[in-house]
């Protein structure tokens, strides 16, 4: 009789201990779980939309044994156009993301020649190489946009003059103009700074325009306004 209720007593501890054993593994795992890092979502590298064509892209250019421009892109692709809240698969767009480019002023030789637009820094070079990525580029593209884009003017030493930086940027019809969109800025090597949502660089006369409201920094001289023309030096301002 007791050995019979001993032997009932340890089946019924095992049981027990059994039960405490996986609840306890339950309880562990389950705590280890929760506190555990979430793993990083897996981001994609192109959008729906978008056909990466190339990354890490860098492009010279001279003439005449002189460097005109240089270019850095994070990233070239192909994208359908937006019209509103729609895209559109028949017109396509390329996009330039993280965008370097450097201009050149024009060499001493280069200067002495004909037909060499003296305020141009090397601008028609970009319109050429854009327009010949264009041409290589596959289905109908219809423009340029480059993505946190920043233009740099150096000298044929290499010393800057003068950059422009902004969130996007914009080439018109044979390249006569470039639109900056987006905490659009411009420094001179002198420290003097022009900022605002949207500015324009005119390159067939070197100019810089607005028609939105502006900043411009000199020292301890700030001046507001909307509207204004000045040139890459931001030494002379009109109204």
């Amino acid at each position: 009789m007791l050995t019979a209720v001993y032997g009932k007593s340890k089946s019924i501890l095992v049981l027990v201990l059994g039960l405490a054993t996986v609840s306890l593994f339950a309880f562990i795992t389950f705590f280890l779980y929760t506190r555990a890092p979430a793993p990083p979502p897996v981001s994609n590298t192109a959008e729906p939309h978008e056909k990466i064509i190339a990354t890490q892209l860098k492009i010279d250019d001279f003439r005449n044994g002189g460097r005109t421009i240089y270019i850095e892109i994070d990233r070239l692709s192909v994208v359908h156009k937006k019209m509103g809240f729609f895209r559109l698969g028949f017109m396509k767009t390329a996009r330039l993301e993280h965008t370097r480019v450097d201009f050149y002023e024009p060499s001493s030789i280069l200067k002495t020649q004909k037909n060499i637009p003296m305020t141009g820094f090397g601008s028609d070079r970009l319109t050429t190489t854009l327009s010949w990525l264009k041409h290589y580029l596959p289905g109908n593209i219809t423009g340029i946009e480059m993505i946190d884009v920043r233009f740099s003017f150096l000298k044929t030493s290499g010393n800057r003059t003068c950059t422009i930086s902004a969130d996007k940027a914009s080439v018109g019809m044979h390249g006569k103009k470039i639109t900056f969109t987006g905490n659009a800025r411009v420094v001179t090597n002198s420290g003097a700074e022009l900022s605002g949502q949207k500015i324009v660089w005119l390159t067939d006369t070197g100019k810089l325009t607005t028609g939105r409201s502006y900043i411009i920094k000199k020292g301890r001289q700030e001046i507001r306004g909307q509207g204004l023309e000045t040139d890459l030096a931001l030494s002379t301002i009109g109204f």
